[in-house]
């Protein structure tokens, strides 16, 4: 009996390996609720930056008010300014200021802002709690408008 050659093994198994690979090519993906990429659409982001801003002490600066038929979420932002300043994120609504996260010198940037949610209508502020003027080197939020 004569015993077949090696090559015949692998040229057997590679032709079963490239059928496998076939049929796994062919397998339809399992449906689901979203369509294309995950995370909101495109005219629900919000990015805001600006650079070189001056403030007086204590002033707020109002950089964007939610549509009153959404909701904001701020996923990231930063406020670089001098040094000698302290500042806070915040919610104006209806006049009332609450703020987000922690205050923080202007020395270092901030950045903790994952989660802050604002509410309809609100206006994301930021509020220099120092008595004196400060610059504002730069800051930008980012973040997306949703329904609830």
């Amino acid at each position: 009996m004569k015993r077949a050659s090696p090559l015949v093994f692998l040229g057997l198994g590679a032709a079963i390996a490239t059928g496998a690979l076939f049929l796994m090519s062919q397998a339809v993906p399992q449906t689901s609720t979203h369509s294309g990429s995950y995370g909101p659409p495109k005219k629900n982001v919000v990015n805001i930056f600006d650079t070189n801003l001056t403030m007086a002490g204590g002033q707020d600066l109002a950089i964007y008010t939610v549509p009153p038929d959404r909701w904001l979420t701020v996923t990231a932002c930063q406020l670089v300014s001098g040094i000698g300043t302290a500042w806070i994120w915040g919610e104006n609504y209806g006049g009332v200021f609450t703020p987000k996260g922690n205050t923080f010198t202007g020395a270092e940037p901030s950045g903790d802002a994952v989660g802050w949610v604002f509410r309809p209508g609100a206006q994301l502020v930021f509020r220099n709690t120092s008595t004196i003027g400060a610059s504002i080197s730069r800051y930008s939020v980012i973040g997306y408008l949703s329904r609830e």
